[in-house]
């Protein structure tokens, strides 16, 4: 059957969880931050969810919270006997307890914690949002919410799903389907969480244990007792293989997909941590056929993964005695035009100084309120802005939208208009530069015979 999860990592991939002796341990994956006890007996899950890290312990069980300094949050008691622990992937925190029977656990407003049990007898949950979960019952998987059950779709495959990890942001979910009798993972099944349409499926063999990346939609699978394979979910594509001198008792891969931890004992020294950066540089043939193979669909053999063939040598390099006389780089191009244009450009102006830069904004700043002004009056005059002076609500904005033709502000366009002009004046005053210095044109740009700039004589 899948194999216990006794190791995992912190929302951030920063922190390292690891279950020994009964005793949950946070480990800093930087020098600088010395590992930490935060359970000391009868741990049998954790999780990361958001920012916090949820364990439970103890018998009968209870549900305690931590910050990732390790200060506790509180702690809640659970129903039911020993199960996996999922957090929510997006939103407010929450996480499913699989007792059985699974229930939701939530935060209140308060920071209290609750529990309610899922509706529909599930065999397995997965939070979407503590408002929404994609659950499985037998072959049947579905997504629902609160009060309604959004679609239903059946998984292909034998056994019944148990595992699994909403991956990508919520946009589809991972599952590990259990072969029947002993329950070891024999298919996993991608499906879209929109409609729950199968998007890939893999039957694997000789694989006892399956931890996911769900933000970069990766799989590490353990084959035998010493083989770790790294797998792409969305192309169901085998990235590599990795085998260990020692039997490997647990593995787990962070949320993005940026590292990974391998256990071979109950030690401090017997966990190590890895990069998935230098695991895929690693120089090693991908993973043959007997640990994954590709499902196109139910009527179909499966096909395995053919390992990539060795590059074959570069050819050498030809001998050459002497280098070949080069042509001129020009011989055989289009003509370069006529010399006359291709002389040098006059240098731009220099940039105003800052209190004339300013002073220009300034006048800049006054144009845009008098257009402001303007418009306002404008509005006025036609009624197409009125105040409300009659008791009745708004009969006057209505008597505005409807009135046309009329001039009722006369006095206040022409005042405007003498603003703006006065404002325009003020502004070509700040932009004329003194004697000497180049000045635009007022000519249009698009004129003939127009040149951008000239000298002020």
């Amino acid at each position: 059957m899948q194999a216990r999860k006794t190791m995992g990592f912190s929302r951030d991939g920063r922190h390292g969880l690891v279950i020994a002796g009964g005793a949950l341990h946070q480990v800093g994956l930087g020098a600088a931050e010395p590992a930490r006890v935060l359970l000391p007996a009868g741990v049998a899950e954790v999780c990361a969810v958001g920012r916090e890290i949820w364990a439970v312990h103890g018998d009968p069980p209870t549900l305690a919270r931590f910050d990732l300094a390790g200060a506790p949050l509180g702690t809640l008691p659970l129903v039911g006997g020993t199960g996996p622990l999922r957090g929510v992937a997006l939103g407010p925190l929450g996480a499913v307890w699989h007792g059985p029977p699974p229930s939701l656990i939530t935060v209140g407003a308060d920071g209290a914690l609750a529990s309610e049990v899922l509706p529909g007898d599930p065999d397995w949950a997965a939070p979407v949002t503590v408002n929404r979960w994609v659950f499985a019952r037998g072959s049947r998987l579905a997504l629902r919410d609160v009060t309604t059950e959004r679609w239903s779709v059946t998984v292909r495959g034998t056994g019944r799903v148990v595992d699994g990890a909403v991956l990508l942001d919520g946009r589809s979910v991972a599952l590990v389907l259990g072969a029947p009798g002993d329950g070891a993972p024999a298919h996993l099944a991608v499906h879209g969480l929109h409609d729950g349409a199968a998007q890939a499926r893999l039957a694997v063999q000789g694989v006892d244990l399956v931890r996911f990346a769900p933000a970069r939609g990766l799989a590490l699978l353990r084959s035998g007792p010493r083989t770790l394979v790294l797998l792409d979910l969305r192309f169901g594509r085998v990235l590599r293989e990795h085998t260990e001198p020692r039997d490997i008792l647990d593995a787990a891969i962070d949320h993005d997909g940026q590292h990974f931890l391998v256990r071979f004992g109950d030690g401090a020294a017997d966990v190590v941590v890895g990069s998935i950066r230098e695991l895929l540089a690693e120089r090693t043939a991908t993973v043959a056929g007997e640990h994954a193979q590709v499902v196109a669909n139910e009527d179909e053999a499966p096909i395995a993964p053919a390992a990539s063939p060795a590059p074959e040598p570069p050819p050498p390099l030809p001998v050459v005695d002497e280098p070949a006389p080069s042509a001129p780089f020009h011989r055989g191009g289009a003509a370069l035009g006529e010399v006359r244009l291709l002389r040098r450009r006059r240098s731009p102006a220099s940039a105003l100084p800052v209190d004339e830069a300013a002073a220009l904004l300034g006048r800049h700043r006054d144009v845009v309120a008098a257009l402001l002004g303007l418009a306002i009056a404008r509005a006025w005059t036609t009624v197409g802005l009125a105040s409300s002076t009659s008791a009745l609500p708004f009969k006057t904005e209505v008597a505005g939208l409807l009135a046309a033709g009329r001039s009722l502000a006369a006095a206040e366009v022409a005042e405007a208009e003498a603003r703006l002009a006065q404002a325009e004046a003020a502004r070509r005053a700040a932009r004329r530069p003194p004697p000497g210095r180049a000045r635009r044109s007022t000519c249009s740009p698009r004129s003939s015979g127009c040149r951008r700039w000239r000298a002020r004589s």
